[in-house]
């Protein structure tokens, strides 16, 4: 199903997206389908286009613009190190657009343009993280901010939730610090510059994330707003109406969006902790491993199932359990 420019206006304005909004822009053209009357190359064009003459000269349009290279010890150029390619196809088009800006952070930063687009590539900034309230990431907050997902709604890309998540020092985080060279825009030549990034614990196994019941809990609070756009959707919310509502969750439910994938500790360096887990706990665990390495620790089903695995798993606890691991039991043991 074919989508026009006129398309892309209307669905704006059923999303309660007006003129002069600053909207912080994540999007997958290839979910909306064929944008009518315009060859693919230059169907990133023409979406921004849309939006940019909808928002008229008082809006702003903001994109992450992403790089790891800084991270993977590259050195960071603002003015020329493209996007991750999974930023998608527009997030690269706006970096390069005349007239648009780029944010200062090396890893996670932002592709602007419009009335604030100076305003928040600003050297003036002082931020270490992406998400610090001194920094861009503050500007938007304060300007009102309204995300927008083209296609359908991938709440793991939705960035704003790591602003809360960094808000609140979440317990799967730590801060991990990177130093390396780095190129402020319009400079010729390369700095040493040291940034911040609030990454996921791998210790004593590695935390994951999944971000979709933040999407169900936007939409139980009627903070969404939606319109049909093509073959996709355009989905929208404004930060002043869920950055509360994803706040008192965290505060409520520190591991709302956590998952934990079980893994085997490096050492048996910890002290011993006396646990007692119901056995669908252990189930749990037990169920996402991978079937060599439960051979391999003696946790395959066999004659008395329960209380042999039972027994094990405990001893196997008692040996590999560090604070971290014995904190989170206790609280999924209070949900």
């Amino acid at each position: 199903m074919a989508y026009t420019y006129g398309d892309i206006k209307m669905a704006l304005e059923k999303a309660h997206i007006v003129p002069g909004d600053t909207v912080f822009l994540h999007s997958s053209l290839l979910d909306l389908g064929k944008l009518s009357d315009v060859a693919p190359q230059d169907a990133a064009g023409k979406v921004t286009d849309a939006i940019l003459e909808y928002l008229g000269p008082e809006g702003t349009l903001v994109v992450p613009a992403f790089s790891w290279e800084y991270y993977r010890g590259h050195s960071y150029s603002v003015d020329d190190t493209p996007c991750e390619p999974d930023m998608g196809i527009l997030n690269e088009y706006l970096r390069k657009r005349p007239g648009a800006t780029r944010t200062l952070h090396p890893g996670q930063s932002l592709a602007c343009i419009g009335r604030l687009a100076g305003q928040l590539a600003s050297e003036d900034l002082d931020f270490a993280s992406a998400w610090d309230k001194d920094g861009p990431i503050g500007v938007l907050e304060a300007n009102n901010a309204k995300t927008i997902m083209l296609g359908p709604p991938k709440w793991g890309t939705c960035s704003i939730i790591h602003y809360v998540e960094e808000e609140l020092s979440v317990p799967y985080r730590f801060w991990k610090t990177y130093t390396g060279q780095y190129k402020a825009p319009g400079r010729d030549g390369y700095e040493t510059k040291t940034y911040t990034f609030f990454a996921r614990q791998f210790e004593p196994f590695e935390w994951d994330t999944c971000m979709d019941p933040v999407g169900k809990l936007l939409e139980e609070e009627n903070v969404l707003k939606h319109a049909v756009l093509g073959k996709g959707s355009l989905v929208a919310f404004s930060w002043k109406d869920m950055i509360p509502v994803l706040r008192a969750k965290l505060r409520e439910d520190p591991y709302f969006v956590a998952v934990a994938k079980p893994g085997v500790p490096k050492a048996p360096h910890t002290p011993n902790v006396e646990v007692s887990i119901p056995a669908q706990v252990f189930k749990s665990w037990i169920k996402g491993m991978p079937k060599e390495l439960k051979n391999e620790l003696g946790l395959s089903p066999s004659g008395g199932v329960e209380s042999i695995l039972e027994t094990r798993v405990k001893k196997i606890l008692s040996e590999i359990l560090n604070p971290v691991f014995v904190e989170l039991t206790r609280y999924l043991l209070k949900k």
